[in-house]
């Protein structure tokens, strides 16, 4: 008895695709042969990244061999990817400090910056997000003296590269009228 006829798959998981937050569901594959009962099986799995940690492609293959050397083989492609911007879980807020000076008002405008205007997001496969800004160095306009405001976008970026943003203004506004310190006198000039 010659065996020519290689095992054959009764199912191979079909090719898929996964959002990066979902689970991926690994199947095997099934085989059989006419003639040898216990046909070897080799697996192998490679992974290809596409750019960033959550996109990316994995081949699945394998090859069931009988004990006369006959052999088949198949394949699963899997592509799993980031296509989901951040969350914005707290939009930026707008913020309006009085004037105290140019240093005073940088120094204001410098921490509500830091802090992202009170902003926060999230991302559905990472989690994290960093933050930029549009402009990206913001200034204060100068509207009267020491006053002034600046709109600024804040842009949160997942770590595939997709966006959100939210937009507050900042405003340096004088609303305190000035003080005399000294009383003048009057003065008579002949």
């Amino acid at each position: 008895l010659i065996d020519e006829d290689a095992p054959v798959f009764d199912f191979v998981p079909a090719d898929a695709e996964f959002a990066c937050d979902e689970d991926v569901v690994l199947l095997d594959a099934t085989f059989y042969d006419l003639v040898d009962e216990n046909p070897s099986l080799t697996y192998e799995e490679e992974q290809m990244d596409l750019g960033c940690e959550h996109n990316y492609v994995l081949i699945r293959r394998w090859t069931v061999t009988d004990n006369c050397d006959n052999s088949v083989s198949a394949e699963q492609i899997i592509t799993v990817s980031d296509e989901i911007a951040p969350s914005i879980d707290a939009e930026a807020q707008d913020e309006t400090v009085e004037c105290a000076g140019n240093a005073a008002n940088n120094a204001a405008l410098a921490q509500w910056l830091g802090n992202v205007g009170g902003a926060a997001a999230s991302d559905n496969c990472s989690g994290s997000v960093s933050w930029s800004t549009v402009p990206a160095n913001p200034s204060l306009s100068n509207d009267c003296g020491r006053t002034g405001s600046v709109e600024v976008t804040f842009v949160a970026t997942d770590l595939c590269g997709n966006v959100s943003s939210t937009v507050a203004t900042f405003t340096v506004e004088d609303t305190t009228a000035p003080v005399i310190d000294d009383e003048s006198e009057d003065l008579t000039i002949e």
